[in-house]
């Protein structure tokens, strides 16, 4: 095929543009917008949690996440009285609590990866970890019997999730789930 020099020129001017044109596409901020994060620290969900923004930064985003932490927090925590998980472990063995949507979801979720790992991931091993009462003053390593006789009331086999109504069953008193 033969193209003439006019053409030819057009061509490289076209790809040079469109060269020009998408590496600055990849470079939208400053370097300084890159590397210097906005950032803030908090205590949730039983942790120190950081967020970074690192491009499109706002305080308001950055609002936006702390809060939808916090709503998490407020549903999922062990760590707090009242959330749905608190409720779920104080029905153990009673009844079934109904939850939102995203709440089952979540266990859901927990409760398939509690089972592709062979309960290697186990989300009902709340019994476990409250024995150690890691991050209050009463914390401590427990006794081997401890930990022994709190191990039956682990298992994610004995979660009974419906899907009609949205509700969780932990089958043993003294059940806890801990999805963190």
């Amino acid at each position: 095929m033969y193209i003439n020099f006019k053409n030819k020129c057009l061509i490289i001017i076209f790809l040079s543009l469109f060269g020009v044109i998408f590496l600055t596409a990849c470079n939208s901020g400053t370097s300084k917008e890159s590397n210097t994060p906005l950032s803030r620290t908090e205590f949730l969900l039983g942790t120190v949690t950081t967020i970074s923004l690192y491009d499109h930064q706002s305080e308001e985003t950055l609002d936006l996440a702390i809060e939808k932490l916090k709503e998490l927090e407020d549903t999922l925590s062990i760590n707090k009285t009242g959330t749905l998980i608190d409720e779920i472990n104080d029905a153990a063995g009673i009844h079934p609590v109904v939850v939102d949507e995203n709440t089952y979801d979540v266990i859901e979720k927990g409760l398939f990866y509690s089972e592709l790992t062979n309960g290697a991931f186990d989300i009902t091993v709340g019994p476990i970890v409250k024995l150690w009462n890691i991050g209050f003053p009463e914390a401590r390593i427990p006794s081997p019997t401890e930990i022994e006789d709190a191990l039956p009331l682990v298992g994610f086999d004995k979660v009974t999730l419906n899907p009609e109504d949205l509700s969780v069953y932990l089958t043993e008193p003294g059940m806890r789930l801990d999805l963190g």
